[in-house]
Formats: C-alpha cells, structure tokens, sequence
C-alpha cells in the first residue's frame, strides 16, 4: 500500500546467490538438506568462503545461513512450489526426484518436466552431479544434455562406496572413484542415506580441487543436521531420535539407520503424518515403510495449512501398516 516492492524468499535468495561466480544448488526429494550441510561445511572449513543457505539450522553456524565473500554460493533448493527455477546455478546435485507435494504438480510427469527445466539451467554453463540408480533420475538424464558426473551405492558410477560399516551415530565405508579405492571414511552420522549424500559431497569437492583427505576430515566433523536423526535424550537406556522424515522413502531410510546401527535394540516408531493430501496420494506406501519397527505409534495428520480431506487421517496409514506389515501399531487420535 505504500508502493514498497515485496518479492518471494526464493527471489532474494536467486539475488544473493547470483553473486557469486560459482552457483551451487542441491535438490532432490530426499537428501537436498544434509547434502548442502555437508557441503557447506566441507567449503567453509576449507577456506573457501561460501555463501550457504540450508534448510534448518546447522551447529556450524548461527543459524542456517552466512555471507561469504562471493567466489562459491551453496543452496538447497526446493521444489515444492517450483521456485527454484527462480534460481541460475552453474552446479547442480540432484539426489533424486520422488512424488511429493503432489498437491502442487498434479502428476509424475508434471514433476518430472519441473525438475528437467531446472536441470537445464546448469546444463550450459556447469555441471550435474546425480545419483542414476534412481529411476526419475534416469530419465532425466535421457532428456537433459549436460555433463553428469555419476554417483550410487550400486552400478557404474564415478563415485561409490564399498565396506559399508555402522556402529551407532557412526557409519564408515571406502571411497571408490571409478572403481579405484581412494580412502577410508568416518561419518559421524548414521545409515546409507548419509553415505549417499556424502559421494555427492565428494564428486563435488573434487571438480573443485579440493583434496580427499580435506574433505574426508571436514566431512568427519559433520554431525547431522537439526532434526535428521538428532538426539532429544538418553534416559536408563532408552534413546530418543527425532527426524524430520514425511515421506515413506525417508522412513525408510531414517529406521533403517537405526536398525543399522543399534541391531538388539528395541525399535519404537512414533509418527505424525504430516498433510493431508500426502497422507491420501502415498498411503499405500506409508503402509510398507515400517519394516525395521518393532512397534508403531501414529497420530492424527499435521495439516500444514490444508483443510482436512474426509476420510483421510493418521488412522488411515495405522490400519494400513497393520493390514500389511502384521505390526503392533496404535494410534493416537487427536482430542
């Protein structure tokens, strides 16, 4: 009303990042958040000034962002509402391309085609760095002419991983490059999901110079990001783990991790789905990503702002599991 210009975060943060020479942005529907942590914080320790914006808050750092002195930029970019078209990287880490926030896109298609223009961006100017063991990835890669550089824990890729190792918050493993062994190394952070996100870390870190020994060691002090896989306690031997985890792959993923790392222990799931329209679209696979519980507790849906859907509510995804995966579940309705 007062003729101030207003623009949207992801607006500014195209602004900012278009500062520095070379744009890096990390998307995908699982992993973008600890990637760009992890390459954050192996840049910063290494000297190299970036400016990084990550989606929750990191121990590095005050906060979840800082200025740096505009040669690097390192973003997660997030394709919820599309905006990170908004954004003009020279390197992009695309993780993998899973449906979600199906409310906004409408199809798989539709997601594809978003995550393909964004690709494209970098495709001229820099490079990608992606996992092909996933199969939108795949696809994206047979319809975007860029340079790839390839990484996985399976299949011919440039960087992977082999003598995975868990103990606990720990997980070890040895660094191929094209096949060849280059290093021994220690996360402080549990599960393949990490070791994954960490080969991204890698094959980035070295187009730039850096060497494995400077990224192993940043990479050794990395330990998680807020709210994946964070400890809240430890109170006469029972442990509690809190993480973000909303869509059935990253359940997976998180459990996997504990069961990974603490195989005699109990294992009890507390979730809260989180939308009612994920809730309704992924049901069915809500239903099998329990596996590694040995008990499951779910509570009514954290809406986020939707409006609720008839029929749909966290009983939805208990009666499922149940059905399915046989497991003691209760479910916790909301007075």
């Amino acid at each position: 009303s007062k003729g101030i210009k207003i623009i949207k975060r992801a607006e500014m943060l195209a602004w900012i990042t278009d500062q520095s020479v070379n744009r890096i942005a990390v998307a995908g529907t699982h992993g973008k958040t600890t990637t760009t942590a992890m390459l954050a914080k192996v840049f910063d320790l290494n000297q190299l000034q970036p400016t990084y914006f990550i989606g929750c808050d990191m121990d590095y750092v005050e906060g979840n962002a800082k200025l740096g002195q505009g040669k690097f930029s390192v973003a997660e970019a997030d394709e919820s509402d599309s905006s990170f078209l908004l954004l003009s990287p020279t390197v992009e880490v695309i993780t993998n391309i899973e449906e979600d926030h199906m409310e906004n896109f409408g199809s798989t298609e539709v997601l594809l085609e978003t995550f393909i223009k964004f690709a494209g961006q970098a495709a001229n100017s820099g490079f990608i760095v992606i996992d092909p063991n996933q199969p939108n990835n795949r696809r994206l890669m047979e319809r975007v002419k860029a340079r790839f550089i390839t990484y996985g824990l399976s299949g011919k890729v440039d960087y992977s991983a082999e003598h995975l190792r868990y103990d606990h918050f720990s997980s070890r493993y040895d660094l191929l490059h094209s096949g060849k062994k280059i290093g021994e190394v220690e996360l402080e952070v549990p599960g393949w999901q990490n070791i994954l996100n960490s080969l991204a870390v890698f094959a980035v870190s070295f187009e730039f110079g850096l060497e494995f020994s400077a990224v192993a060691n940043a990479l050794r002090t990395f330990s998680g990001a807020r709210r994946r896989f964070q400890t809240v306690g430890d109170f006469q031997e029972i442990l509690v783990i809190d993480d973000y985890a909303h869509h059935p792959t990253e359940i997976k993923a998180t459990l996997a991790a504990a069961r990974s790392g603490w195989p005699k222990r109990r294992l009890i799931c507390v979730f809260q789905p989180h939308r009612y329209t994920r809730t309704m679209l992924l049901k069915d696979q809500f239903a099998g990503a329990f596996g590694d519980a040995d008990k499951v507790i779910i509570t009514d849906i954290y809406p986020a702002a939707e409006k609720p859907i008839p029929g749909v509510s966290g009983k939805t995804i208990a009666d499922l599991v149940k059905a399915k995966e046989g497991k003691d579940v209760i479910y916790v309705k909301r007075k």
